[in-house]
């Protein structure tokens, strides 16, 4: 474990354990470069097969070919993807509006859904449930940006 792991906080860790989560869509506990592609693609960014080598290499620190959990962690941490101070993070604003849609100001099963799908979920109508289910603190069946912040963060 690197000193940078002991100083992240459960709420940190569990975000970055989430974000692998979407980038190993068959969960094997590495992200390939095909995954790393899937991802690009899916946030609207077309990359070629030269810029997902780059991508990798610069992350693959041990050169086996993949990105494991804790070289996307220090990744993670080197680009301050997690903080902890605020609910209003541009970074999760940016990635609810994303997933909300139809613009409605929640994210619903169906577009979680769809979400997780286009990551290569095979189990995506369970995971949106479950997802659901865990983030909705007021029980109205689909997530407000305070329930997503919250839940992102470990419920702060």
């Amino acid at each position: 474990m690197s000193s940078m792991t002991r100083q992240l906080s459960e709420v940190s860790k569990q975000a970055i354990t989430e974000t692998f989560a979407l980038f190993d869509s068959d969960r094997d506990g590495k992200v390939s470069k095909k995954e790393i592609g899937a991802m690009m693609r899916s946030l609207g960014y077309l990359t070629c097969s030269e810029e997902l080598d780059d991508i990798l290499h610069r992350l693959d620190s041990d050169g086996n070919g993949y990105i494991d959990y804790q070289e996307f962690e220090d990744f993670a941490i080197k680009i301050n993807m997690v903080k902890k101070d605020t609910l209003e993070d541009p970074d999760f604003r940016a990635a609810f509006d994303m997933l909300d849609r139809n613009k409605d100001g929640f994210i619903d099963q169906s577009e979680l859904k769809y979400f997780m799908k286009q990551f290569g979920d095979k189990n995506a109508e369970d995971d949106s449930l479950e997802t659901i289910i865990d983030a909705d603190k007021d029980g109205d069946g689909k997530i407000n940006y305070s329930e997503y912040a919250q839940h992102m963060k470990g419920k702060i």
